[in-house]
């Protein structure tokens, strides 16, 4: 969809909505259909005027925003882009808003504006990702991730979305090296280490004769996660999932090895004073296992 078509669908939805403001640097009332911009173009620069207004626009759309007036807010943003199509923001609010209101289509189209308008922007980048992310569109948004990630300007949340896209995309190597990049450029936070154990985890689910290898990956990470934690209860609760990692292993390959790994952690919960919340799935567990002692 252009742009053209674009603004249109949304003025249509703002007008729809019968909350229209009367805006001091325009006037045409706002119950008039707003005339649609010209096509952007790389270089073209509106006239001074369209500018000074459009930001005007743009600060009342900004206030009904913070107070969740979406509607009023979508007006005053797409007025503000037909005055200045080059404004990467106000194409960014609009998506927010779109967003917000379960337009999602028009979110994308709008985003995808914004980011067309300044391809540099790394704010708008990681948030259309994100959005990409949330609506199942994993490809594009690891796509968009790898941008941040290759250009150094990735935090540690945007590095475990950027692998978590590519596991969804089926892109399990890429998944793998993107999640090991995060654990390396974080080695002192657990974050990475336990989406890691958990993306180990859904491959045993989706991969049965794999199953017993992936949980012995998840059970390395869950360690190196107690190592590294340096409050109590978290360390115990990674201690917890690495017994569950050698648990599940045991259900597979019935190895004694396995079953004493297991229970040998869980059996430290025993020695702990705090009740802590894994205290009691320790004892179900550790009573399975004796069982088959």
């Amino acid at each position: 969809m252009n742009r053209n078509k674009l603004i249109m669908i949304l003025t249509a939805m703002a007008l729809m909505c019968h909350c229209f403001v009367f805006s001091s640097c325009t006037s045409a009332p706002p119950t008039a259909e707003p005339k649609v911009p010209p096509a952007w173009k790389e270089g073209a620069k509106p006239p001074d005027r369209d500018i000074e207004d459009s930001a005007r626009l743009m600060e009342r759309g900004r206030k009904y925003f913070d107070e969740g007036n979406m509607q009023p807010g979508l007006f005053e943003f797409v007025r503000a882009a037909e005055l200045n199509p080059n404004s990467s923001e106000a194409y960014l609010y609009i998506a927010r808003i779109c967003r917000k209101t379960g337009k999602n289509t028009q979110a994308s189209e709008s985003y995808d504006i914004a980011l067309k308008i300044n391809p540099e922007d790394n704010g708008i980048t990681g948030e259309y990702a994100d959005f990409l992310r949330m609506s199942g569109d994993n490809e594009k948004a690891a796509k968009l991730y790898a941008k941040l990630v290759d250009g150094g300007d990735a935090d540690l949340k945007t590095r475990i979305n950027f692998a978590s896209s590519l596991a969804r995309a089926g892109k399990q190597a890429e998944a793998e090296k993107a999640f090991t990049g995060a654990i390396n450029a974080y080695p002192d936070n657990t974050d990475a280490l336990r989406a890691f154990a958990g993306y180990w985890f859904e491959r045993a689910d989706e991969s049965p004769a794999a199953a017993a290898d992936c949980y012995e990956k998840a059970a390395v990470l869950y360690e190196k996660a107690s190592q590294i934690e340096k409050t109590e209860s978290s360390k115990w609760m990674f201690r917890f999932l690495q017994a569950q990692s050698f648990y599940r292993k045991w259900l597979v390959t019935k190895s004694d090895s396995d079953r004493k790994k297991a229970s040998m952690i869980f059996d430290g919960y025993e020695n702990c004073q705090d009740e802590l919340p894994w205290k009691m799935s320790a004892r179900y567990f550790l009573s399975v296992l004796n069982e088959n002692d």
